[in-house]
């Protein structure tokens, strides 16, 4: 995943969401695979949250809400073999690649 600055700079938070569609028949395969990711994850440094969601009414559908303190917490984290070993099985299991919004809080 590509690393973007924060666009608050009173706030160096970095807030992602990522949208995975899954095959249908990949549907248990990519859960167990995010379970796996969100519990490695969830342990590297400067983790603020990293949640995935399943859509209730779109079962292929997935979405993680990820909050890191820097964009070098998240660069250090997208280096992790835990990171890495994810994003190389689970593009099989994707219906198309996965897309990443970057957030700001308006508030």
């Amino acid at each position: 995943m590509m690393v973007q600055n924060s666009t608050e700079p009173h706030n160096p938070a970095v807030i992602l969401m990522p949208v995975f569609l899954t095959k249908p028949e990949c549907v248990a395969e990519f859960e167990q695979a995010m379970l796996v990711l969100q519990a490695a994850s969830r342990a590297d440094e400067g983790c603020i949250d990293y949640t995935v969601y399943a859509d209730l009414e779109d079962h292929n559908r997935f979405v993680l809400y990820e909050r890191w303190t820097s964009t070098e917490a998240l660069k250090s984290h997208n280096e992790q073999p835990h990171v890495r070993d994810f994003v190389s099985v689970v593009s099989d299991l994707l219906v198309q690649p996965f897309q990443v919004a970057w957030l700001r809080s308006i508030s």
